[in-house]
């Protein structure tokens, strides 16, 4: 599936992604350096442009 059928079920599978963990359509959570977030490709980026990448933490802590 390339798209979704509606804004809701996208923010809806976004905010699984970060509650729950895991990726959407490919796509992971990262922090980058200074705390912004970043979606990549692929379950294993470490860095952006020579900066470093960590996972997104999951859940509400």
């Amino acid at each position: 599936m390339d798209s979704w059928p509606s804004l809701a079920v996208y923010l809806g599978d976004v905010s699984e992604a970060l509650y729950l963990g895991g990726g959407v359509h490919g796509m992971y959570p990262y922090l980058t350096s200074d705390g912004q977030l970043w979606w990549d490709l692929g379950e294993d980026c470490r860095s952006l442009n020579g900066e470093s990448l960590v996972p997104a933490p999951m859940g509400l802590g």
